[in-house]
Order: C-alpha cells, then structure tokens, then sequence
C-alpha cells in the first residue's frame, strides 16, 4: 500500500485499483490539483480506478475548487464510494459531482453514499466485478475477431 497527506487530506492506493480518500476540513485548490497529479502516477494493474473517500471531517469545497474539478478527467475513474456523509457532506459532495459531470460526459462513473465502509467496500467489489466482466468480455470478443479475420485472410490467399 502507498499512502501520502496532502496538507490534512490522506490518500493511499492498494492494489489493484483501489484509491482511498479521507478528507479532513476543507481541501484547497492546489491540494485538489496535486492528489490527482499523485493518483495519476500510481503503479495500477488494471485500466480504472476505484475509489472509497471518508467525507465525514470534510469541511468546504470552495467554488473554485468545484470548477476546477475537471482536472480529474483524466483519471480512469469508474466508481466512487462515500462514506461518513451527513446532510452538510452529502450537499458539498454533490454540488461537485453535479459540476464534475457537467463538465464531461462520464457514463460509467457511478457514485454512492454508503453507511458504513464495509457496505462501500462491498459496493465497489460488486463494481471491480462487473468492470472485469465486461474487460474479459472485450477481451474475448477482440480474439474472435482477429481470429476470424486471420482465417479469412489464410482462405483469401488459397
């Protein structure tokens, strides 16, 4: 596991595709801009991203912070699991995800509040699954593919 603080906020990563979030009080500009810069180089296994964020310390995510959030766009991002959300947490939250996906089209980036990190993690496992069903299925398809291709080039030249 790697993990690093960006001013209070921490974040680890475990493999294979798992980033965890705590974010304690308000998270600035530039803390925002340099947890995505540190989440983009992590060493992954897989071509998405998971993530289970604690919002239950978080403070105030200033407006500026929310436009800024497509710095995030270019994170493989295909779910996003809150614990800890009071009202106040539950409103900051999706007043920037409401501008987060304003701000691009993310058709499979799913988000939830849970109760409890046991049923976040049990959401984002039920997630890892179908996201590695649906890659073996691309997988086998691609095969297919090129294998009936190979088979109608090997006829063509007979």
């Amino acid at each position: 596991m790697q993990q690093t603080t960006f001013g209070a906020h921490i974040v680890s990563f475990e493999p294979p595709d798992l980033i965890r979030v705590a974010i304690v009080g308000s998270l600035s500009l530039a803390e925002m801009r340099d947890m995505v810069a540190w989440i983009r180089e992590v060493p992954r296994e897989k071509d998405y991203l998971l993530v289970l964020t604690d919002v239950s310390q978080l403070g105030l995510i200033p407006a500026e912070v929310r436009k800024a959030a497509r710095v995030a766009l270019s994170l493989p991002l295909r779910g996003v699991a809150y614990t800890g959300a009071g009202f106040t947490q539950k409103v900051m939250v999706r007043m920037t995800m409401t501008t987060f996906h304003l701000l691009a089209e993310m058709p499979d980036h799913p988000s939830i509040f849970c109760a409890s990190e046991a049923e976040a993690l049990a959401w984002l496992e039920q997630r890892r699954r179908l996201l590695d069903a649906g890659a073996a299925s691309a997988a086998s398809a691609a095969s297919a593919a090129s294998a009936a291709s190979a088979a109608s080039a090997t006829g063509a030249r007979r």
